[in-house]
């Protein structure tokens, strides 16, 4: 790599696209933090609110798959100029929103002006860097992805308690102004391409992907298939979907089905996709497993998983060292062995692990998992067509963020039922009769009314279910992991240090 790389404006312009994306990952989880603050504001119930949150992945799941069509249309530069500033507005109307209705509006908007920022920033590397170079802005585009989800909730939590709720919209507002004037005044022209737009084909994508997602975030809340709406979503979006493979089969379709004749490119989508069910299985709902399973206070919870952040970095850049000198999916399945033994780590989590000792199992797991996208990044685009690169991102970033949406419905719905189970289990060892509860009576409990001594109790068998019901998450989503390691076996072998992306 020549001297002063990083300083050509090419790759100015590649790290100014990946902080957009990094932002648009950020956005997928920084408001979580703040429901309880916006539902005061706004004066609406958590299902209502849950809308916020579904309003934006739905959008960003329907056209994060338009995005080669979109960047064909108006050119790679017009269409970041164009997200960047449907964003980043966006951003702005939804800090400034004064009821739920605007908030949900502006909220959509916010997701279609985000769905292209990943997506054209992946294809930005892929079709401006030779094949020496793109390991290494690679793994730039591996730190955006893993570090976004671990940023959100802390980014947020800080933004809430020291500002307010509105400011996690607002902090959007710099990034996108920064970038925009990079993206303006130093990024290339490219070449435009007339490409008819298939309206049905937009339609039944837009319809059966939107009501498969809505049924994908909603459905833990309304009680899945006791739900009648639950039922509809999933049965439209079964159908339209077919429809849409119907159409894109015969050639007419916004997105190019030639990308699912490579077999490299099919089999990195089913990892990501599987890896991010399993990461977010164990994970989504790590910080509320500190903050009731070990009594750690909001900030310290967040704290805790700042290793996670620093090993992910750490391992970004290793993973891109590692895969120019060896075989990418050894690197891969390395990583998955990694995440899984992390998790193996974390279901040996009692009552009296330090606060060292999970620090540890952060960085542990942050580590494998910048391992195990360094490679995928990589060797997903291996053979791709250069003119479907963006169509590329596109698909692949949509089963990212579809694996996402999985996991956490996967983690939300096992939590509530495991609790449920182990609490029932627990309870039937509560009575006068118990050694346990009989060491209790002349110890802790001594002294103490009836009354005071169930309410104890009580706490320390909820508490104990909730332990339990998150040790369960970590056992599903290691298994899940070490389940995967077999799917890189079947990648065709990559040269190392190289992506071959094929020439027009």
């Amino acid at each position: 790599m020549k001297k002063g790389f990083w300083l050509e404006p090419r790759s100015i312009v590649a790290m100014a696209v990946c902080l957009l994306a990094l932002a648009e990952i950020v956005d997928l989880t920084i408001v979580a933090v703040a429901i309880p603050h916006i539902m005061g504001a706004l004066g609406c119930n958590i299902q209502e609110v849950s809308l916020v949150t579904t309003s934006y992945i739905v959008a960003a799941a329907v056209f994060i798959m338009t995005t080669g069509f979109v960047s064909s249309r108006l050119g790679g530069k017009k269409t970041i100029l164009l997200s960047t500033l449907v964003f980043g507005i966006s951003s702005v109307l939804c800090g400034f929103a004064s009821s739920l209705n605007e908030m949900v509006i502006f909220r959509l908007i916010q997701g279609v002006g985000g769905a292209f920022l990943p997506s054209m920033a992946q294809g930005y590397i892929v079709g401006n860097f030779n094949e020496e170079e793109q390991p290494k802005m690679m793994s730039i585009m591996t730190l955006t992805v893993v570090l976004g989800p671990i940023i959100g909730p802390l980014a947020g939590g800080y933004l809430v308690n020291a500002y307010s709720w509105r400011c996690i919209f607002f902090v959007n507002v710099p990034i996108c102004l920064a970038a925009f004037l990079i993206v303006f005044f130093w990024m290339k022209e490219t070449v435009t391409t007339k490409v008819n737009f298939d309206s049905i084909s937009f339609a039944f994508m837009a319809i059966g992907f939107g009501s498969l997602e809505y049924f994908i975030d909603e459905g833990n809340n309304l009680n899945w298939f006791n739900s009648h709406l639950m039922v509809i979503c999933l049965s439209v979006g079964l159908v339209f979907i077919t429809f849409f493979v119907w159409r894109g089969m015969l050639g007419r379709s916004v997105v190019s089905f030639e990308l699912f004749k490579n077999s490299n490119f099919v089999i990195s989508c089913a990892i990501v996709f599987m890896f991010m069910v399993a990461v977010t299985t164990g994970m989504a709902f790590y910080a509320t497993f500190l903050q009731q399973g070990y009594n750690f206070p909001v900030d310290i919870a967040g704290y805790i998983t700042a290793p996670r952040g620093v090993c992910a970095v750490f391992g970004g850049i290793l993973g891109g060292i590692l895969c120019s000198k060896f075989d990418k999916r050894i690197i891969l399945i390395s990583g998955l062995l990694l995440f899984a033994c992390g998790c193996w780590i974390e279901t040996h989590f009692g009552t009296n692990w330090s606060l060292s000792t999970q620090l540890i199992t952060c960085a542990f797991i942050g580590l494998s998992m910048s391992m195990t996208f360094a490679p995928l990044m990589q060797v997903a685009f291996t053979g791709v067509n250069e003119a479907l690169s963006n169509d590329a991102s596109g698909v692949f970033n949509f089963f990212r963020n579809i694996g996402n949406s999985v996991g956490t419905s996967i983690a939300s719905t096992v939590l509530s039922r495991n609790e449920q189970t182990s609490w029932n289990d627990l309870s039937t060892h509560i009575n006068p009769f118990s050694n346990a509860v009989q060491q209790m009576q002349n110890g802790l409990l001594q002294g103490m009314s009836i009354q005071k001594q169930v309410t104890i109790l009580s706490q320390q068998v909820q508490s104990q279910a909730f332990l339990i019901a998150n040790i369960n998450l970590f056992y599903l989503g290691g298994v899940m992991a070490l389940f995967l390691c077999l799917l890189p076996m079947f990648l065709a072998k990559p040269a190392k240090g190289i992506i071959k992306v094929h020439a027009h």
